[in-house]
């Protein structure tokens, strides 16, 4: 494998092992448990950015990572408490850790790189995370949330909500329920509630996989519409109800559809975006046992 810093294309930037650098290629990583840590590879947008990840490795070699393989928790501790990581990589995330997968590294911001490398592949490990230290973490654990959990190292659970991801949330939202005379009230608060005066119904939320991105408000009664997706009427049902707009729920269909058979899967892949576990599995029971329901 050679260096090829110079080339624009050279966008892995890989860490720790016998030759860290930047390159055009990433090489080639086993997933056995048995697997050492390093290295860790990087995959990022840009040459620029991947040999600033590639400055990762001079912390990472001061922090004696030639005995991570050997004390992975005391490594792990070391990473997260290191000050200079998110001074040198700067780079805002999701980034998206696979430990098991086709090609075992950290995405950044591409989670179409992600699923390639989790699509039909048994039981993948992988997770998302807005901080290079935790992603990095988790690599180091070998894919262990768990583990993450004991040692005080996992701060949260992926991507942030829509409050913090999305400033313009009427730009955001869709009419998912087809009632587009209700106005969108772009999610101002509903008014407070005093003796003798009524207050206006928060008709439905939209939302999204980061969470509610907009309310509408009105007295409608108007019926929920049943859309043809592919996920069953009572699936299509429960996630109007719930106001997840119509990309998303196309979404959700496609992630059911490359799940094939596999429960864990789908759920792993709806939990890359932000969906909860007990949510996919539920999602999942409405959508393959849509002709068990009683309504």
């Amino acid at each position: 494998m050679s260096t090829s810093n110079s080339e624009a294309r050279a966008v892995y930037a890989v860490i720790g092992g016998t030759s860290p650098g930047a390159y055009d290629h990433p090489p080639f990583l086993t997933n056995s448990p048995s697997s050492p840590i390093m290295p860790i590879v990087i995959k990022c947008t840009t040459n620029a950015e991947a040999n600033t990840a590639y400055g990762l490795h001079a912390v990472f070699k001061n922090l004696e990572c030639e005995t991570a393989n050997n004390r992975p928790e005391a490594f792990a501790k070391s990473i997260a408490m290191s000050s200079e990581i998110p001074d040198l990589f700067a780079t805002a995330g999701p980034f998206y850790a696979v430990y098991k997968g086709r090609q075992r590294a950290i995405y950044v911001k591409s989670f179409e790189d992600c699923q390639a490398q989790i699509h039909d592949f048994h039981y993948p490990r992988f997770h998302a995370f807005m901080d290079i230290k935790e992603a990095l973490v988790y690599m180091i654990l070998k894919g262990n949330i768990e583990k993450m959990k004991e040692l005080g190292l996992y701060s949260r659970a992926g991507v942030p909500s829509g409050r913090t991801m999305y400033t313009n949330v009427r730009s955001r939202a869709e009419s998912t329920l087809g009632h587009e005379q209700i106005p969108h009230s772009g999610a101002r608060p509903a008014p407070q509630s005093t003796e003798g005066q009524r207050v206006r119904p928060i008709y439905s939320h939209i939302r999204d996989f980061t969470g509610i991105i907009d309310t509408i408000y009105g007295s409608s009664s108007a019926p929920l519409v049943y859309l043809s997706y592919g996920l069953g009427k009572h699936a299509g049902y429960y996630l109007q109800a719930h106001g997840y707009t119509d990309s998303t729920i196309k979404k959700i269909e496609e992630i059911w559809m490359r799940s094939g058979s596999s429960v864990d899967t789908f759920v792993d892949l709806l939990s890359a975006h932000g969906v909860a576990t007990t949510e996919g599995r539920w999602l999942w029971d409405m959508i393959n046992h849509d002709d068990d329901c009683g309504f």
